[in-house]
């Protein structure tokens, strides 16, 4: 996944067929995005009404990954819906939230056609919305800011100076976690195996990111 090599060429590195080095690369794949329930957690405190937790919890961003075009009817026709503003292409949309006070991944949520906007993510139904008790914040940037989502805080010109450089900090590390998921090519090139296996990628490297900020932490809010 770091390297995304094509099938010939791991078959050839390999001695193994095409056929056998496309079973063995998904079964692996699979192996580690089974891991998800063990290491991308929401933390139980954050649910009980009882327990007091920090105003600010998460931030939450999103991410593009090329895709190969998907048709719509005709085989060489394009659908809108996937256009990325990022890459001018087809590409997949993925929502990600870190705990602001820890180095933990606490939610994922996609793949969505990149061009779907972040609050009508944020709001689905079972989304990230619904996991949040009243007066929880989330640190995002303002492209998720709407009236009927008052816990999405943003950057704003009443914050005091301290909170500003919270929120800098905050969403730094959310770009620290991305950067870290960027090194893995098979994130950055155009990939031709579909929606559902690229969901399966994502989140297994997602899997490998939080293994190594557990050892390496993303630097202190």
């Amino acid at each position: 996944m770091k390297h995304y090599p094509s099938e010939k060429s791991l078959a050839a590195r390999s001695g193994w067929s095409d056929k056998t080095v496309r079973r063995v690369v998904k079964e692996m794949t699979l192996k580690i995005n089974a891991l998800k329930p063990q290491k991308i957690v929401w933390p139980l405190s954050w649910d009980d009404p009882n327990v007091d937790t920090p105003i600010f919890i998460i931030s939450v961003d999103g991410t593009h990954c090329p895709l190969q075009e998907p048709t719509k009817g005709h085989p060489y026709s394009k659908n809108p819906k996937y256009y990325s503003h990022k890459f001018h292409q087809s590409a997949l949309a993925y929502k990600v939230a870190i705990s602001c006070f820890t180095s933990q991944v606490v939610w994922i949520n996609g793949p969505f056609p990149a061009g779907t906007r972040d609050p009508d993510i944020f709001k689905l139904p079972g989304g990230l919305k619904s996991r949040l008790k009243h007066g929880q914040k989330v640190v995002a940037d303002s492209a998720y800011k709407q009236k009927e989502l008052p816990m999405i805080s943003a950057t704003n010109h009443a914050d005091t100076c301290e909170v500003r450089l919270f929120k800098r900090r905050v969403r730094a590390r959310q770009e620290s976690f991305f950067s870290k998921m960027k090194v893995f090519n098979i994130l950055k090139q155009e990939f031709c195996q579909g929606e559902a296996f690229h969901q399966v990628v994502f989140t297994a490297i997602a899997v490998i990111c939080q293994y190594e900020i557990d050892f390496v932490p993303l630097f202190d809010a």
